[in-house]
This record gives structure tokens, sequence and C-alpha cells, in this order.
């Protein structure tokens, strides 16, 4: 019986000890596959252990007789041996791991580029006895970040340049295409032939056309290349929607469709920032709205979102009912250069750079763009901007209050909602 017991020990000793050779072989498949190597450093003894993928990376064909500290050392590049024996000190002293980055020099004089990684291990008595751990060889990954990066720089230098480019061309492009455009104008206001005046509609329009791409091309253009600048000068914001409803009012009448104005009463009248370019988004989203609504109704609303001591945030909503937008495509449309579909610059024309320098002017601007849609369900394009507050003159608001204060006003609308925009303001005006 006392035989058959230590049979099976010995038996289950030898499965251990295979169980253990297997493991090793297979942690050193491991190591070798991901080009690891694997170290210990006797802190006592000041023996340094390597396995063979160590001696390889560190370019030994031999093992050497001396397996200590020096023989690391040995190979460090003379520019990094200080921090790299710092990182040691620092694990070794302050209990951190050991972790740095350093380069290292082969006899025929090539330069690897290494990370090391390791841990100390104590005695009881919380002394350190060893460090244990690993070397990475990252030469090539590094070499091919340092190639990426170059070709990013590049890349981006050579767009600076096309972008600076075009931005010193702006006046040169247009000079004459507003030559072109105004000359057009003056034989439309002549008293010209029917037919004559005919052919004369065909440059007007080609030649306006024409300025929208230019124009998309040239601010993009310095927006790319940092030398679009903001105005930030005084300005009346509620004119400024009042103007908008009323040059794009006349555009969806001709297209049959009403456009709501609905602007809150809180907004502040007047305001601090660049009206040209707040002007510019509106239009864009408007004539976006105007360009795929086919029946319905467009609107836009302008709401007070925030408000504080010397700013407040607007909110500007351009909803319509027309075609709609897929959810896939929502993600592209504010991408430079797209279009939501590919056949709308063949109908509509167009850059595909308009919603992109609407979202620039908006960054530009403190705020955010973005747009919640269905296909077929229509469309609604919301941005918010922060505008400087300005005191606020109320003598118009407070003349119309005094016309029409305690008057009864009979609303006529044509859609039951649209008094909803109208009844805030009469409210406000007593």
């Amino acid at each position: 019986m006392a035989f058959a017991a230590i049979e099976r020990d010995i038996t289950g000793r030898k499965e251990t000890e295979r169980r253990f050779v297997a493991l090793g072989e297979r942690l050193s498949l491991a190591t070798d596959i991901a080009n690891i190597g694997v170290w210990e450093f006797d802190l006592v003894s000041g023996e340094l252990l390597w396995d063979d993928k160590m001696y390889e990376i560190y370019g030994f064909p031999e093992r050497p007789e001396e397996k200590n500290y020096d023989l690391w050392r040995s190979r460090l590049h003379p520019d990094d041996v200080e921090a790299a024996e710092q990182n040691v000190q620092d694990a070794v002293v302050d209990g951190v791991s050991f972790d740095a980055e350093f380069r290292i020099v082969h006899d025929d004089g090539s330069i690897r580029i290494i990370l090391g990684k390791g841990y100390v291990t104590r005695d009881e008595g919380g002394q350190p006895i060893s460090m244990v751990g690993v070397n990475f060889d990252i030469t090539a990954q590094k070499e091919a970040e340092n190639q990426m990066k170059e070709a990013m720089e590049q890349a981006e230098a050579t767009s600076r340049l096309k972008s600076e480019f075009l931005a010193n061309m702006s006046h040169e492009i247009r000079t004459p295409m507003n030559g072109v455009v105004g000359i057009t104008n003056l034989l439309l206001q002549s008293n010209l032939p029917a037919d004559v005046m005919r052919y004369v509609r065909l440059p007007e329009s080609s030649g306006e056309s024409l300025m929208r791409v230019i124009n998309d091309i040239l601010d993009f253009s310095k927006i790319e290349s940092g030398q679009l600048d903001l105005e930030n000068i005084k300005f009346n914001l509620h004119n400024l929607f009042g103007d908008l409803g009323e040059v794009y009012g006349l555009k969806a009448e001709e297209r049959k469709l009403p456009l709501i104005l609905d602007v809150d009463p809180s907004l502040p009248q007047w305001s601090y920032g660049d009206p040209g370019r707040l002007r510019q988004i509106i239009s864009n989203l408007l004539s976006n709205a105007l360009k795929f609504t086919e029946e319905g109704e467009i609107t836009l609303r302008a709401k007070l979102e925030l408000e504080h001591d010397s700013s407040f945030v607007l909110k500007v909503d351009v909803v319509d009912t027309g075609q709609g937008i897929s959810e896939e495509k929502q993600e592209e449309m504010f991408k430079s250069f797209t279009q939501a579909d590919a056949s709308i610059t063949r109908e509509f024309g167009g850059t595909g750079l308009g919603l992109a320098i609407c979202r620039q002017l908006v960054e530009l601007m403190g705020g955010e763009i973005g747009v919640q849609s269905e296909l077929g369900q229509g469309a609604c394009f919301t941005f918010e901007v922060r505008l400087g507050k300005a005191e606020d003159r109320k003598d118009s608001d407070e003349k119309r209050s005094r016309d029409l204060q305690g008057k009864v006003v009979m609303l006529v609308v044509e859609e039951e909602s649209h008094d909803k925009t109208l009844v805030p303001w009469l409210e406000r005006w007593d």
C-alpha cells in the first residue's frame, strides 16, 4: 500500500512537472511571437537574467560571460542613459513601476527603440530584492508613427497653402464677377425688347449662381486657413429676423409656401456679435428649406435659450415639411463637399459647402448645430450661438405699445397654429 502511494505521488509530480514545462513552452512561444523579451535583475547579487529574445533584441548573437547591470547599460544610447537609469532608481526607491522608453545601440551602429516595463519584488521586511519585467522592440511602430505624422503635417501644410491662396484670391475673383452681375442688372433696368431681355436674364441668373459658389469656396478657405475674423458689433437682433422674414417670405410666396416667423418676445432686441455671419447661417438654412420643400410650410423660430450676466444663448430652428433626410445621411451633411444625395448637385447646383460653413461659423460663435429628420417627414435644423448683451433700446416697442394699447385686434390666419407666433407680440404691446 505504501509503495502504491509513493508511486502515485511520483506520477503526480511528473504530471505537474510536465504541465509546467508545457506552460513554459507556451509562454516562450507567445513572447517570441509578440517579440517580447523577459528579464529579471537580482538587486542583491547584481545578476541579470535574460531570455533568448532579450539577447536577440539587444543584438547579442552569443550570450556574454558577464551577465550584470553593466550589460544592459552598455547598450543604452548615450543620450538616454541618465533618464533610463533614473527610471530604474525611481522604481527601486519609490516603489513605482518601471515604465520607460529608451534607445539602444547595436554593435553595427543601428539604433532600436525599446519600451521597458517592470516591477520590483520585495521581501517580508519591504526591502527590494529583484526587478522583473519585459522589453518590447517598438522601432517599427515608432517609424510608422513618424511617417504618418510627417504625412499629416505635409497634408496640412498643403491644405493651408491652398486655403491661403484661395483666401488671398478673394478680391481678384469677386471683382470681375461683380462687374458681370452689375452690368446685367443695369441692362435689365433699361428698355430692352422682350426677346433681348430674356437673353440678358440668363447671364444674370448664371452670374448670381456662380457668385454663390465662389463665396462658399472663399469663405471655406478663409475658415480653413484661420483668416476669417468675426465682427463684434452692436446690432438689432429683432430687425435681423424681420429682414430675413421679409426676404425669404417673398421667395416662399413664389413657391406657394407660407413662411412663419416665430421670434420669442423675450429675446433681447439689441446684442453684440457678427450680424453678417449670423444672417449667412440662417439664410443658408432657409435656402435649403425652400429648395427641398414642395408643400406645407417653413418656420423660422428664434428664442432665448440661456441668459448670463454679459451674454446670452440664441437658439434658432429652421423647420420645413420637405422630403426629409435619412439617419445615415444626417451624419454626413455637415462635412465639407458633401450633399445628402448626389442627385442634389445635378438638380439644384451648389458646392456641398454650405452646411460645412454653417457648422464652422456656429462653432466660431461658441455654439453647435444639428439636424433632426425622418425621410418624408421634413427636417428641423437647430443651432445655438452665444451673443453679447447690449443696452436694450425699447423706443420702437414703447411706441407700438402706446399706439396699440387697449385696442381690439382680430387675427385672420390660414392655419390655426399660425396665431401662436402673433399673440405673444400683441400681449407684449398691451
